[in-house]
């Protein structure tokens, strides 16, 4: 995924950027550098707590565990919750990094982008002069399981419709987003949640132990979310879903322009859709370059 507004170019952090915090699903106090590649790199992670030599690249081939987050990576050399970090770079139109860490997941912050997009945009980017391939849909391509949707049709701009239905407070939210750089900064805040009768089963599996109102919206049933501050929007849900999917797909080798449709989707979703289009992408996709 990518911010449209952008273009299809090369583009790195300018300067190093550092974050601290909690692993959402660890629990543990992590510390988090982003420093500038070159074009062609990708993004890559390196884990500096393990003596792991070898980085970790982003991409879908290497997604080992879909758990409530996206971890990527194998047998003591893996990274997860990376998905609201990715959405950031997005958003910056970021595709070449080298990211360390000092634990197995990104810091959670405050559950969603908005604390890489302040630091971030404290030291801005930079253009590495080179033109990236991307991918148009020539045709809709869908995977379904379960009742949950991911889908891809043609369209000239990038685009994503999202839906979610739960028994609880949230019930049912819908929103469509257009992924330049208005549409980006409406779900870019969106927090991350959790219900509250779910917690202590998570917990008992090694899950959410560094949860917090600090960092997720709580949902108690029907009653509305426990957090003092409440929403910090309306649909505030379906937003961070988008933040999600878009997280997620920086994973494929290139973005797609199309119209992405989400129904109840979900990081194993999300997962399970780009390696069926991986598989099939020379049916459903057309690659390009921007000076074609």
């Amino acid at each position: 995924m990518l911010n449209t507004s952008l273009g299809f170019e090369h583009r790195t952090i300018s300067q190093v950027v550092y974050f601290k915090g909690q692993g959402l699903h660890s629990g543990r106090l992590t510390d988090l550098i982003i420093s500038p590649a070159t074009a062609g790199d990708g993004i890559n992670f390196y884990r500096t707590d393990n003596n792991q030599a070898s980085s970790i690249k982003v991409h879908v081939l290497n997604v080992s565990n879909t758990d409530l987050c996206t971890m990527i990576g194998s047998s003591d050399n893996v990274v997860g919750t990376i998905e609201h970090l990715m959405g950031t770079l997005a958003y910056f139109g970021i595709n070449n990094a080298n990211i360390s860490v000092s634990g197995p997941e990104v810091p959670i912050m405050d559950g969603s982008g908005a604390k890489f997009v302040e630091e971030i945009k404290k030291v801005g980017t930079r253009k590495l002069g080179r033109k990236r391939v991307y991918f148009k849909a020539k045709k809709p391509f869908s995977f379904e399981e379960n009742g949950r949707v991911v889908k891809v049709e043609p369209s000239s701009d990038l685009t994503v419709s999202c839906s979610v239905d739960y028994p609880s407070f949230i019930g049912k939210e819908e929103a469509y987003v257009s992924l330049n750089q208005v549409g980006f900064e409406k779900f870019l805040s969106a927090r991350t949640f959790c219900h509250l009768q779910e917690i202590e089963k998570m917990k008992s599996v090694g899950l959410a132990l560094g949860g917090s109102l600090d960092n997720a919206l709580v949902v108690d049933g029907y009653k509305g979310v426990i957090n003092p501050e409440g929403l910090r929007f309306e649909n505030e849900f379906v937003y961070h879903k988008i933040l999600d999917f878009v997280g997620d797909m920086c994973l494929f080798p290139a973005p797609i322009i199309g119209h992405f449709t989400l129904v109840k989707s979900g990081h194993a979703m999300h997962s399970k859709f780009m390696l069926e289009l991986l598989k099939h992408r020379f049916e459903y996709l057309t690659p390009v370059m921007e000076d074609d």
